[in-house]
């Protein structure tokens, strides 16, 4: 008898680690929205503020240390008036994945990371110096383009937990990425996005 009451005791010993590790909120979803400001290329072709959300999934490997994995969507247009009227549109699904440094002050998050993604690309619109005379007095649609474009991005900012499982935050984001070959012009995508977020720890 008293050797099952010290094995139970052991295995107890043992679980009680486990046990805790369950039940902390290693992983969470976030949503993001915001704003994103292109520069270079694409600010040079009248593009300059568009809306930027996402949507992660991200784990606490350590209390300091996360990864996140997500998707979400970027957009910008612009109309244009010289001699003649049209629109611009580009819009971008990106695949992201970031790893994070964190600085935990309960309630507060303070962190810092970067990472990389993938964007899915697509550009409407008409180019003065290309077909656009052409294609607007034959009344038709811009032509459409696609590229999928490789980049990276450095992240920022702070999360406020009011709860266990729910916090808010803000994050500040620098994207450079490679060319995006639309063929009638080829701009990357770098710029910053400022983005507000709602997450829930589980």
């Amino acid at each position: 008898m008293k050797q099952l009451v010290l094995i139970l005791s052991a295995v107890q010993i043992f679980l009680m680690p486990l046990q805790a590790t369950a039940q902390e909120r290693n992983n969470y979803f976030s949503i993001k929205a915001g704003t994103i400001s292109f520069t270079d290329g694409l600010r040079e072709t009248n593009f300059r503020t568009g809306f930027d959300g996402e949507i992660v999934y991200g784990r606490y490997l350590t209390p300091n240390f996360a990864v996140e994995v997500g998707t979400g969507y970027l957009h910008d247009g612009v109309y244009i008036k010289q001699g003649f009227n049209f629109s611009q549109d580009i819009q971008a699904i990106p695949v992201i994945l970031t790893a994070k440094v964190i600085y935990p002050i309960q309630p507060i998050e303070l962190f810092a990371g970067a990472g990389y993604s993938v964007y899915f690309t697509k550009y409407k619109g008409f180019l003065i110096d290309a077909d656009a005379t052409t294609h607007l007095l034959a009344d038709d649609n811009p032509p459409v383009r696609k590229a999928t474009v490789f980049g990276g991005q450095f992240v920022a900012g702070v999360n406020y937990s009011f709860s266990p499982a729910f916090f808010f935050g803000i994050e500040g984001k620098y994207i450079i990425t490679d060319a995006a070959n639309f063929k009638i012009f080829s701009p990357n995508l770098d710029g910053y996005a400022i983005t507000g977020s709602f997450g829930y720890r589980f």
